[in-house]
């Protein structure tokens, strides 16, 4: 825990010197919420992350070069930044004690779950191999056929190996979720001294608790989760605070991060639509292509597709291309496994649910994924009333803005069902739209005076109420993890270990590993594990390999006879040495 702190204050200080670029870029004055400039920080550095992947491996060369960019950055405009961080640091000094010290608190269970090992899944299946084949190799052709998920590539994971110093030898450090926790925390704080959205509170207290259990793990749903609530904001609620350009970044970011990420497609078009005037508009639309095409062309190195792992469209046809019957199966696969836990050939391929089926069996799953179905379509039908009864009244609220966005919320979060059905997938958008619920419900009660509805929100109640959340989430166990969790034996769920209070966990998986050799190079694997973790490379999962030749006939072959000329899939059988 104690090792993160450098890290923390490093990354931080990153984030700051390059978030303040867009401003000085479009000429704008800095935000008056100085933690904004950090939250900016995130895409700048995110597609500088990415161009470095796509170019050459991000090594300690990459780790080097942006910290000297940023050094000759604040020499050249050093007033410009010393202003800027006075006014921060002003701003910090006018807090009572209660808040200062409550805040400082809560990084205490941050940086101690940052340290923990992994809650998620996806840690051992792509996430860790991911980091390894950016920080390795850059990008490689094909990498999607050694596992559909290696195909994703996330601007996120870009920006953690950007951020790591083990390339310079260092200790490895993969928790940038805390920090994005913390500066999401931090921009909250400031904001809800200077607004009374109802729509910012709420979407706060909703998503803090979820965003904590993404700690443990670089998983790219959190800054998805965070930052299109806080784009939402800007876009429906403080619409010419910020320059077009900005929000259109962050909007492309979030693009970046994940591929389902519909809502920031979505808020980025609105942002195309209402405020950019019309002889600009080719402008952005240029600048808009820049910005998605390094997406649009590692998706294709990566798996063949334009726009992985959708299919459409699909105009190009290279050797490496993610075979489409099995890229068909992954993506009904996405769909099953927010609809069951199965993995058979039958449940991936031939899953028709109809719609009346579909929803009830979503809405009947067991455990926590099924109370989340259960809230997310609460909020969704909540929307829907809202949606159809708020031109009944007298005050046309239906006629601003805000209204408008509630039936767009709705028409995304629908088509996310539909496509993905994940409840982890859809929490975005849910997330969102429960926000904007509560927006509309407490016009409509009348609950907008400022002496009865502040104090249930007062910055204080919501310092301890999170204090207090983070803490039980940190030092207890939750069994509910491993109860329920597909890999069980990776969940993290002892409680307090002192431990973590001073490193934090790395013992991933140290097994021996086997090998198959394919031509003249060998394909590595833990054999009594379903993932690969941090195996070294190349790295396939053993089951994964038996399941798709089994079912699909595909066996996995190199394009040449070293790592970083990439793989494909073709029929047959292959040689376990």
């Amino acid at each position: 825990m104690l090792e993160l702190i450098p890290y923390y204050f490093l990354t931080l200080m990153l984030l700051y010197v390059y978030g303040i670029l867009p401003f000085l870029f479009f000429k704008q004055a800095l935000p008056n919420n100085p933690f904004t400039i950090l939250i900016i920080g995130f895409p700048v550095t995110g597609f500088i992350g990415m161009l470095c992947w796509l170019i050459t491996p991000i090594n300690s060369f990459c780790f080097y070069a942006i910290y000297l960019v940023a050094l000759i950055i604040v020499l050249l405009r050093y007033p410009y930044f010393s202003a800027s961080i006075k006014k921060l640091f002003d701003w910090i000094r006018q807090q009572t004690v209660f808040e200062k010290v409550g805040i400082a608190l809560l990084l205490v269970p941050i940086l101690y779950q940052s340290a923990q090992a992994s809650k998620i899944n996806d840690m051992g299946m792509y996430y860790l191999q991911t980091i390894k084949w950016m920080h390795s190799y850059g990008i490689v052709k094909g990498l999607a056929n050694l596992h559909p998920a290696l195909g994703l590539g996330s601007a996120w994971h870009s920006l953690v190996v950007l951020f790591d110093p083990s390339a310079t030898g260092l200790a490895q450090k993969w928790q940038l979720n805390g920090i994005l926790v913390l500066v999401f925390i931090l921009f909250h704080w400031y904001e809800s001294h200077n607004s009374s959205s109802i729509y910012l509170k709420v979407t706060f207290l909703l998503t803090i608790p979820l965003s904590f259990l993404y700690l443990t793990a670089p998983s790219p749903d959190l800054p998805l989760l965070l930052l299109s609530s806080i784009l939402f904001y800007w876009v429906c609620f403080k619409s010419n605070n910020l320059h077009t350009g900005i929000l259109l970044l962050l909007g492309v970011f979030l693009f970046a991060c994940k591929p389902p990420a519909f809502i920031g497609v979505i808020l980025t078009l609105i942002i195309f639509i209402k405020k950019i005037p019309s002889n600009k508009k080719i402008q952005f639309i240029l600048a808009g292509i820049i910005l998605t095409a390094p997406v649009i062309y590692k998706n294709y190195i990566l798996s063949g597709y334009l726009l992985y792992p959708y299919n459409k469209p699909d105009v190009v046809n290279v050797k490496w291309k993610v075979p489409g019957d099995w890229n068909e199966a992954y993506r009904k696969g996405i769909i099953s496994w927010g609809l069951n836990d199965k993995t058979d050939k039958k449940t991936l391929v031939q899953i028709k649910y109809s719609g009346k089926d579909r929803l009830s069996i979503w809405l009947s799953r067991k455990g926590y994924k099924g109370i989340m179905n259960k809230l997310i379509f609460l909020s969704f039908l909540t929307g829907l009333i809202l949606l159809l009864t708020e031109p009944l009244r007298k005050n046309k609220a239906y006629l601003k803005l805000p209204y408008f966005l509630l039936a767009l919320l709705l028409i995304i979060s629908f088509i996310e069902w539909l496509m993905l059905s994940q409840y982890r997938l859809l929490l975005p958008s849910a997330l969102v739209l429960s926000g904007l619920n509560c927006h509309f419900l407490f016009l409509r009660f009348n609950f907008t005076n400022r002496n009865k509805i502040q104090p249930l929100f007062n910055t204080n109640k919501i310092i301890v109420y999170t204090n207090i959340l983070f803490i039980m989430m940190a030092f207890v166990p939750f069994d509910i993890f491993s109860k329920e969790s597909r890999n069980k034996d990776i969940t993290q769920s002892e409680g307090f270990n002192k431990h973590y209070l001073i490193s934090p966990f790395s013992g991933f998986i140290n097994q021996k590993t086997d090998s198959i050799l394919l031509g003249s190079m060998y394909i590595y694997y833990y054999p009594e594990k379903t993932y690969c973790w941090d195996c070294k490379m190349p790295c396939v999962s053993y089951s994964h390999r038996n399941y798709l030749l089994s079912n699909f006939g595909y066996r996995l072959q190199p394009l040449g006879s070293e790592t970083n000329d990439g793989f494909m899939l073709i029929f047959g059988a292959d040689t376990k040495k």
